[in-house]
């Protein structure tokens, strides 16, 4: 059984970014963490959660940068979950973080309910320490992103690439 420990997060320092502040949460495994996962060693990955898609980041080993790396059509939640473990077993990623949908206010709505269930069985099956972090506006920040660089295809990896970021600066 695992606990979920909440940690405020300093926003990205990025003029652009208009959240006031973040909350990241941390999802740990009650059982001990080997070496190789502590936080700070390793290549983190985000995930922006969506029904039919999915967008993916990674960090660099040192957590200093987030790039995206791709957008991912799914068929359903369970083919999600199997593609981002495929991905954190290839690329030897010790870290999860889910973006959490939250509404303006603070408040998780349904969508939020779902980000939750899906992630814990994500964070169960890949079997590294599970990060949700609150995503407001970064789909409106990764939508300025692409037109800023007049890309046409689908934003979700910059989003998550956005969430990457703010759970790096907060370990900072």
């Amino acid at each position: 059984m695992g606990r979920l420990s909440r940690q405020m997060c300093v926003p990205p320092s990025s003029p652009r970014c208009s959240v006031a502040s973040l909350l990241v949460m941390r999802y740990r495994s009650d059982e001990p963490e080997s070496a190789d996962s502590d936080e700070g060693d390793g290549r983190a990955m985000a995930v922006d959660y969506g029904r039919r898609h999915l967008g993916i980041a990674v960090s660099d080993p040192l957590r200093i940068i987030a790039s995206p790396l791709r957008a991912v059509d799914i068929e359903n939640p369970e083919h999600g979950i199997n593609v981002v473990a495929r991905l954190v077993r290839e690329l030897n990623i010790t870290d999860l973080v889910v973006g959490l949908p939250r509404c303006m206010r603070g408040e998780e709505g349904a969508m939020a309910m779902e980000v939750r269930e899906w992630a814990t069985r994500l964070g169960a099956v890949c079997g590294v320490p599970l990060h949700l972090v609150d995503e407001r506006l970064t789909s409106a920040e990764a939508a300025r992103v692409a037109r800023s660089r007049r890309r046409r295809s689908r934003c979700d990896d910059i989003a998550a690439a956005l969430v990457l970021r703010v759970f790096l600066e907060s370990l900072r």
